[in-house]
Order: structure tokens, then C-alpha cells, then sequence
């Protein structure tokens, strides 16, 4: 167990390495204090100047342009007239016939996925 005297005897032996020891920690305990204590003043100072740099920026709700109500709603085109044939103009531009190489490319594709669709079927 704990041995009362040995402990007084180590206290009265060491008393003065003791109050260094517990000095230097009561030191070291207030400079830390003091350095955050400074650091979070610090810190409220660099988030208030961010506020204000982020209010100077922001515009305030007088400016903002609101638009007249109700919306104006843009036309609407309820039919159009379509013609049964396409000139020669429209053919050209949104139509162009496929050649025999794309047309071997898209029928391989094709058959590949085939091929391995059949190939998965037990």
C-alpha cells in the first residue's frame, strides 16, 4: 500500500526540485492560456474583418432589380405548318446518307452483342 512516511520523507528530501517542477508546470499552463487567449482574439478579429469583407461584397436588397408582376409569358405557337417534302436544302442539311463502311461498323456491333448475349444463355 501507500507508505505515508516514505512519501513525507521523499516531499521534505526533494521539496525544492518539487516547487521547480510545479512552478515550471504552473508557468507552462499560463503560457499556453495566454497564447490562446490571444489566438482566439485573433481569430474573432480575422472573422469579423471576413464578415465585413463578404457584407462589402454582397448587394444590398434595395438594388436587386425585381421585374413587374405578373411575368410576361413569351408566345406561344400552338401549330406549325409542315410541309409533306423536304426541299433540297433541308435534305442536304439534316440528312446524309450512311456509306458501306459505317454501315458494316454499326451491322458488327450489332452482331457482337448478339453473339455475346446468345453465348451468355446457358
Amino acid at each position: 500500500m501507500i507508505d505515508r512516511e516514505r512519501i513525507s520523507d521523499f516531499i521534505q528530501s526533494h521539496l525544492k526540485v518539487l516547487i521547480a517542477v510545479v512552478s515550471a508546470v504552473f508557468v507552462c499552463f499560463l503560457l499556453v492560456l495566454f497564447v490562446s487567449v490571444i489566438a482566439f482574439r485573433n481569430g474573432e478579429k480575422r472573422r469579423l474583418e471576413e464578415a465585413e469583407r463578404l457584407k462589402a461584397k454582397s448587394i444590398p436588397p434595395e438594388e436587386f432589380f425585381l421585374p413587374e408582376e405578373p411575368l410576361q409569358v413569351p408566345g406561344i405557337q400552338l401549330s406549325r405548318e409542315s410541309s409533306s417534302q423536304w426541299t433540297e436544302e433541308e435534305v442536304s442539311r439534316w440528312y446524309v446518307l450512311p456509306s458501306e463502311e459505317d454501315l458494316d461498323g454499326l451491322r458488327s456491333i450489332g452482331e457482337n452483342a448478339v453473339e455475346n448475349l446468345l453465348e451468355a444463355v446457358p
